[in-house]
């Protein structure tokens, strides 16, 4: 059947008005990013600190060839500096001290002392500083003392010793053994006959008595 006219032009223009799905979707697409909020603006990032050191590939290159050829090189020339003159292996080093005299550092106004406060410092410090000689002095003198004592303790007891061992000498009798054998018979000798001039003596006196006795 024939449509009626005008017919196609009204479902024309119904088909023209209806969106298609794309065009939903992306019009659904569009609006959700223009209702979407924009991001807040983030603070700028905080300067590093001063104490963090920031170095460029040259002058890692440098602080490399610096460690190499100096401090890996001379590593045992270091250990002995800064070990106080020992070497790496043990030994010990010949070692010299110099005296050097630096400038004096002022003292800060609120510190200063006037003339007479440093005079009498300085007179003070004199002072301390004979005090110390001088006790250092006494201590050296008495400890000398004490030796020279006890050297003459020591040798008078070797003289008292060599004195006894003289009078031990003299008083000892060096003699033989055939010297002993005959003092003994001697002095033996002796005692037998006085103890038999003592016995003939008491039998005269008894034969003595006997006779008188008979003769009465």
């Amino acid at each position: 059947p024939s449509e009626p006219p005008g017919a196609e032009d009204a479902g024309s223009r119904l088909s023209a008005k209806k969106p298609s799905t794309a065009a939903k979707k992306a019009k659904g697409a569009a609006a959700a990013e223009v209702a979407q909020p924009e991001p807040e603006a983030r603070p700028p990032a905080p300067p590093p600190p001063p104490e963090l050191v920031r170095y460029s590939i040259a002058d890692v290159a440098s602080i490399t060839e610096y460690v190499m050829s100096s401090l890996l090189m001379h590593a045992s020339l270091l250990q002995f500096v800064f070990s106080g003159g020992l070497r790496p292996g043990g030994g010990s080093a010949v070692t010299a001290r110099a005296h050097v005299q630096t400038a004096a550092v002022p003292l800060p106004l609120s510190l200063a002392f006037s003339e007479s406060a440093y005079i009498d410092l300085a007179a003070r410090k004199l002072a301390e500083e004979e005090a110390a000689v001088a006790a250092r002095e006494a201590r050296e003198r008495a400890v000398v003392e004490a030796q020279a004592r006890e050297e003459a303790l020591r040798t008078e007891a070797q003289a008292a010793l060599l004195r006894e061992e003289q009078i031990e000498a003299e008083h000892t009798l060096r003699v033989s053994s055939d010297e002993v054998r005959k003092l003994v018979d001697s002095v033996s000798g002796e005692i037998n006959a006085a103890l038999l001039a003592r016995q003939q003596k008491l039998l005269d006196r008894i034969k003595a008595i006997s006779e008188k006795l008979g003769s009465r």
